[in-house]
């Protein structure tokens, strides 16, 4: 089995990305970017490097700083997921998976973690409007309706409305 490989110009700090970089994360803060695994092949590559405007360990330190800043807007969560990555937990907790999706991404989230959290839960749960039940809901015209309430709605209205 291979091992998963980004180079620096491939991150994009995606979840899978950042599971793979969080091991080394001590190495890229002095500027050592995790090795390509070997193909397989006995002979040395030709070395296709193109002048840059920067120094080599730049991007390395870069990618780490992004990461530490991102870790630590989580505060507990962050060190958490931390430690289960380089643990090599096979399953996250609860707390390391939501500190992992508010890391991820390209750009950093501009709300705060804690408010990040009670978003994604208000989206998730919410009353319904028929039934006045705490479940997750979908917006059908006006009205948040549950699952069981959505599926008491005459057919053309249900296909009008696909969520479930």
């Amino acid at each position: 089995m291979s091992e998963q490989y980004w180079s620096p110009r491939d991150f994009h700090f995606t979840s899978e990305q950042i599971l793979w970089i969080l091991p080394h994360l001590k190495e890229l803060k002095v500027g050592l970017y995790p090795p390509e695994p070997s193909s397989g092949y006995t002979e040395n590559p030709i070395n296709k490097k193109q002048p840059t405007s920067h120094a080599p360990y730049e991007t390395a330190c870069q990618i780490a700083a992004e990461i530490e800043v991102r870790l630590k807007r989580t505060g507990l969560a962050g060190e958490l997921l931390y430690a289960q990555v380089c643990a090599e937990f096979l399953e996250l907790s609860y707390e390391a998976k939501q500190a992992l999706y508010y890391i991820s991404g390209w750009k950093r989230k501009r709300i705060s973690f804690v408010d990040w959290k009670r978003k994604r839960r208000s989206r998730l749960v919410t009353q319904c409007s028929k039934c006045k039940e705490k479940t997750e809901t979908h917006k059908v015209r006006d009205f948040r309706l549950c699952k069981k309430c959505w599926q008491k709605l005459p057919d053309p209205m249900k296909a009008q409305y696909p969520v479930w």
